[in-house]
């Protein structure tokens, strides 16, 4: 998490009952939600490779929970899904820009079963009323996620989730289609921190928005939507022409040097 469980609980005073956690990997974020006092945890990971290590991690941290499925806003669809080399980069999405970016290579894929959340977690008589924080790091997969919980998301005050300006995963949803998602579902954005790779960390939190800020909040949606997705192409291409031209020129003069 690149903004912390701690900045968010002292910054907004966030009343944290307990945390669902899609898309664990391997616990990483354990100790530090035991270090805001939140010791109710739902870790969710569809990689079964993982899952054994994952509940080995979390086992010193009581009232934490692991749970092995993949995610999909349909019920018991067969799915692919693509694991990398770096294990963190897996997603049932296809690598995009990412396989530029940060050289993500998918070394092994497997047919397995995706659940919705809310029929998963009704089955298994999971208490929602007990979870008011959500965290998604699904590698762009993160707003079916959000559909796959239908009403639950009514018990979630925060929503913690990677975003993407560029489709760093095949068909993965840009940030303005998660913000007006979110934003007819109650929630505002009020933290955001990108990376130099076009993906980043966003905090939503579920608050009353009047209908002047809530047309404020769709036109600052539809400002970035014309940035990244209109002229961002167009900037990402040129800068690329840059580069290669720079190249080039640093060639012929040490060629001639």
């Amino acid at each position: 998490m690149y903004i912390s469980i701690q900045t968010i609980r002292s910054k907004y005073n966030a009343d944290l009952k307990g945390i669902v956690h899609l898309g664990a990997h391997l616990g990483e974020e354990a100790n530090d939600y035991s270090e805001v006092g939140c010791n109710r945890v739902i870790w969710i990971e569809g990689n079964p490779a993982l899952v054994g290590e994952l509940r080995a991690n979390v086992s010193a941290y009581p009232g934490n929970e692991v749970y092995n499925f993949l995610i999909s806003d349909q019920d018991r669809s067969r799915v692919v899904f693509n694991i990398t080399e770096f294990s963190q980069s897996s997603s049932i999405l296809e690598p995009g820009t990412t396989k530029e970016m940060h050289n993500t290579k998918v070394v092994e894929q497997k047919e397995l079963e995706a659940r919705r959340i809310d029929t998963f977690f009704t089955e298994n008589d999971i208490d929602m009323s007990q979870y008011n924080f959500l965290n998604m790091d699904l590698q762009g997969y993160e707003l079916v996620a959000l559909k796959s919980m239908g009403k639950l998301l009514d018990h979630i005050d925060w929503v913690y989730a990677e975003v993407n300006s560029r489709r760093l995963y095949k068909k993965c949803a840009l940030m303005d289609e998660f913000d007006l998602y979110l934003l007819k579902r109650g929630f505002k954005r009020v933290e955001l921190l990108m990376t130099g790779w076009k993906w980043g960390d966003a905090l939503y939190r579920r608050q009353k928005i009047g209908p002047v800020a809530y047309l404020i909040t769709l036109s600052g949606i539809g400002v970035w939507s014309l940035r990244n997705r209109v002229f961002g192409p167009t900037t990402d291409a040129l800068k690329k022409l840059r580069f290669y031209l720079g190249k080039k020129r640093r060639q012929i003069f040490n060629k001639h040097a």
